[in-house]
């Protein structure tokens, strides 16, 4: 039986370390990404090129898990989102601000590969942030 949890862990591995190669084993190759942060980048290459230009101007980004809950092929899984904007990002020059956002997301697992892909960020509080406005996040 494939650990869901173990699939999500290394999916974020990629994320933290900048080993985007660590996808071609972990995403299905008809992946679909749902709520891409760049529309026009399909696919696994696609997420490639949104997680390089997301690390180019966070070259610190770290997704930390706080909890993953699944159901059947799903699973449900809530960040915190740090780092800081110390390179451009996809165009816009660095704040040198560090960010601290929340974000949830499903994946959809079939056969130990991630096939699809939802997320929600709170991109209106890192906005906020970027531009030195303080927090309204809690803990």
């Amino acid at each position: 039986m494939i650990d869901y949890h173990v699939v999500i862990g290394r999916y974020f591995e990629a994320w933290n370390t900048g080993n985007l190669s660590l996808f071609d084993e972990l995403l299905d190759p008809n992946y679909i990404n749902h709520t891409p942060s760049v529309p026009g980048h399909p696919g696994i290459e696609g997420l490639k090129y949104i997680a390089g230009k997301i690390r180019e101007g966070f070259p610190d980004i770290n997704y930390e898990i706080i909890r993953a809950v699944t159901e059947n092929n799903l699973i449900a899984v809530q960040t915190l989102i740090t780092g800081t904007n110390t390179g451009m990002l996809f165009g816009a020059a660095p704040t040198n601000r560090s960010i601290r956002v929340r974000q949830m997301q499903f994946e959809e697992i079939k056969s130990g590969k991630i096939t699809q892909h939802w997320r929600i960020t709170d991109d209106a509080e890192m906005q906020r942030q970027l531009k030195g406005i303080t927090s309204s996040l809690s803990d």
